[in-house]
């Protein structure tokens, strides 16, 4: 689980921009066309204005492929964790648990290392 978070969080600041002065885009985070001050879309622009947003353009789409994909990978990671804790879930319940057939040592009585001390200052602390 630790490590999920860190990956999310990793992954959150990895792709954090900062941005100053940010152009205004001709299409909102919905793909719809946003228009001008006099109802008319603004994507009728030419020359290099129209060159740099489509390298903008094809930048967010190239960084947008790249977050799926990292989210993809992380999402198929978490689903191999969960199958793996449900495979090792099921056996450790199976497994047999270990029962010491000998006698309880008492406190008071000798240690059966055999130091001579009581258990309770030998191997009872």
């Amino acid at each position: 689980m630790m490590d999920r978070i860190e990956d999310e969080t990793v992954r959150y600041l990895f792709f954090l921009q900062v941005t100053q002065n940010a152009p205004v885009m001709p299409f909102n985070e919905d793909g719809e066309e946003i228009e001008g001050g006099d109802g008319e879309p603004l994507n009728g622009s030419s020359g290099p204005a129209a060159a740099a947003a489509a390298a903008a353009e094809a930048q967010r789409q190239a960084a947008k492929s790249t977050m799926e994909d990292f989210t993809r990978n992380i999402q198929r990671k978490k689903e191999k964790e969960l199958q793996d804790l449900q495979f090792a879930g099921g056996d450790a319940t199976s497994a047999p648990k270990t029962v010491n057939g000998g006698q309880k040592v008492g406190r008071n009585d000798p240690c059966p290392c055999g130091s001579g001390k009581k258990y309770k200052k030998c191997h009872g602390v």
